[in-house]
């Protein structure tokens, strides 16, 4: 995924609507960098994550600058919109391949359990994007997103995922809602 932070920097400097793509793209970024550690752990890597990371959480950074020195400028960036309703992470529970006679799915079992797997992550990924694209409140979504993918990795051992990035927006939400309250 590191391959596509030179794009999604181009994108950052192309203006308002270039840091908007940017945002998305590193937040669908976050979402696929860890490969399915479902499937393997090897899919993500031996290790070799931490550098990337540490340069999306970098990338992620100066875009998130970005973003809030627009919203400061733009007066109508805080109005709330329809939220778009995202399903929680895939689970062997919601797969629908019937009875497991031996206690586990047999080979034919297993390929539609991997089917409906992958058309889940398409479908919640599909959602996830159209839920950016539309949300006005950015940090809110943007901070959700990369907490969820952070705590989801934690167990598998991969730490630094997106610290500062996650703490910069967390601060610029606190700032938001002290200067809500104080009006």
């Amino acid at each position: 995924m590191a391959k596509f932070l030179p794009e999604a920097s181009k994108l950052n400097e192309m203006g308002a609507e270039g840091a908007v793509c940017a945002l998305n793209l590193l937040l669908h970024l976050a979402h696929n960098a860890y490969g399915d550690i479902n499937a393997s752990f090897k899919m993500s890597g031996y290790g070799g994550h931490k550098k990337p990371y540490w340069d999306m959480d970098e990338l992620m950074l100066k875009v998130v600058e970005k973003r809030a020195a627009m919203a400061n400028s733009n007066s109508d960036a805080q109005q709330p919109s329809e939220p778009v309703e995202v399903p929680h992470r895939w689970t062997d529970k919601e797969a629908d391949v019937g009875v497991f006679k031996t206690g586990r799915p047999n080979k034919q079992q297993r390929g539609w359990i991997a089917k409906q797997h992958e058309k889940w992550e398409k479908e919640r990924n599909n959602l996830a994007r159209e839920r950016r694209e539309i949300m006005k409140d950015w940090v809110d979504n943007a901070i959700a997103e990369l907490v969820d993918s952070r705590d989801y990795i934690k167990d598998y051992g991969h730490e630094g995922f997106f610290r500062k990035s996650i703490a910069r927006l967390e601060e610029l939400k606190s700032n938001r809602s002290g200067e809500q309250t104080a009006s």
